[in-house]
């Protein structure tokens, strides 16, 4: 898959720099397989609600994947009319938003399902995904129907607003994540030939962030409410986790011993959450905060991937099984 295709006034970061310390210790928190759909081979959730609901996808082999939403103990397939779906996010009001293929084709459009489940295209049946939604119903993603758009719709049936780029990115950018306040940020190539982490306040203008010394190539994939951006920047040893401040100033997270580190998701408290490569090449699922690095539980597996974090403190992604079959995963009490 493409790299980049794959979510008030400001208080201080609750991970001060001198805190970031190493410290790969499992975590004690209370870890849970949240399922997948019956007869499915894989599955993760990719959102989590401050009440605990999550969404995310459930595949089976040969009969595609298929947006779920992960409730009560339960998993509930929301409504696909093609062979694929995937929900990405989802807010306090129930609106779902992701992608899926209309009956017949083999392309994914943005769409959005309702508080009782029901499916629509979002206003203007773009070809691509939508990747965020916030409380006020604002949803952002991208078009890939020439090239990269980063697009904004200001709620579910209003049209898409294209948003700006760096120069140089005109076709070739992408929105992953929009806060309470309206502020999102992403990525667009520049004149440079590279990749960077950008951020759009809410009247559009766009905004390049600083790249990390020796990784030119950079994304930004989530921001909480006070505005600190999570995201990624890269050198031929991959991607490494950083995060950047109000200014846009960039620093890197602490790793657990290997080459690459990414951060998915972000809690207003400042607790990050992603993965992270240890020294021997396996993969794990991790959070960041004042205590530096720490490890999160498998479901008896090897490897993991955390996906997102709420403001109760409930982490969700996908973990390894005993028989090393990635399945949902809950962490309680990780914040």
């Amino acid at each position: 898959m493409n790299l980049f295709l794959r979510r008030a006034a400001v208080v201080a970061f609750a991970v001060p720099v001198a805190l970031l310390t190493t410290t790969p210790a499992s975590a004690a928190v209370v870890v849970a397989d949240l399922g997948m759909l019956s007869g499915h081979d894989y599955s993760e959730a990719r959102s989590v609600r401050d009440d605990g609901v999550a969404v995310g996808e459930s595949y089976q082999s040969g009969g595609g994947f298929r947006a779920v939403v992960f409730a009560g103990g339960t998993v509930t397939s929301l409504a696909t009319p093609g062979r694929n779906s995937g929900a990405h996010d989802i807010n306090s009001a129930g609106v779902i938003v992701g992608e899926a293929e209309p009956a017949g084709i083999e392309r994914p459009y943005s769409v959005w399902w309702d508080g009782d489940g029901a499916l629509h295209e979002l206003a203007g049946g773009h070809p691509g995904t939508a990747y965020a939604v916030n409380d006020a119903g604002v949803v952002v993603g991208l078009s890939d129907a020439q090239g990269l758009w980063p697009l904004r719709w200001e709620s579910p049936t209003t049209p898409a607003v294209r948003l700006a780029t760096l120069p140089g990115g005109e076709n070739y950018a992408g929105a992953y994540d929009v806060n309470a306040e309206g502020t999102v940020v992403g990525f667009s190539l520049a004149t440079d030939g590279t990749y960077h982490a950008v951020r759009w306040d809410p009247t559009g203008a766009v905004e390049r962030l600083d790249d990390l010394a020796g990784h030119p190539s950079c994304r930004a994939d989530a921001i909480n409410d006070a505005g600190i951006v999570i995201g990624t920047c890269r050198d031929d040893n991959g991607p490494v986790a950083v995060y950047w401040d109000d200014a846009g100033t960039v620093t890197a997270l602490p790793s657990l011993g290997g080459n690459e580190t990414q951060p998915t998701g972000i809690s207003d408290a400042g607790t990050i959450v992603g993965s992270a490569e240890d020294a021997d090449g396996r993969y794990h699922a991790v959070r960041w905060g004042t205590f530096g690095i720490t490890r999160l539980a498998t479901l008896g597996g090897t490897h993991g991937v955390a996906l997102d974090i709420n403001d109760s403190g409930t982490v969700v992604g996908r973990t390894h099984s005993s028989d090393n079959v990635f399945h949902a995963t809950e962490w309680r009490n990780a914040g």
